[in-house]
């Protein structure tokens, strides 16, 4: 469901005694992952709750969808990600 433009929420709903409690959590995030995926940007959560109601649990998610980080070229040096330069085709600084 869409709360607001790029601003999305989801539900799953587990059967505690087949899978456990925290496997809603991990649905939950899964489907709006693949969501994401599927319109060819990358997830970004901003609350995950968990209900118990009997034996099910529903894990409620609110996610945007946001540009991919593509990775530097390999070997790059980054201080903000903390990868240095490790490949040999790469002159050092």
């Amino acid at each position: 469901m869409e709360l607001s433009p790029n601003r999305y929420s989801l539900s799953a709903d587990v059967d505690n005694e087949l899978y456990g409690p925290f496997s809603a959590r991990k649905q939950a995030f899964e489907e709006a992952q693949e969501f994401c995926r599927g319109k060819g940007q990358a997830l970004s959560v901003g609350a995950i709750d968990l209900h118990n109601r009997g034996p099910h649990t529903t894990a409620a998610i609110v996610f945007h969808r946001v540009e991919p980080q593509l990775p530097g070229p390999a070997g790059h040096a980054c201080d903000f990600c903390g990868i240095g330069l490790t490949s040999e085709t790469v002159p050092r600084p």
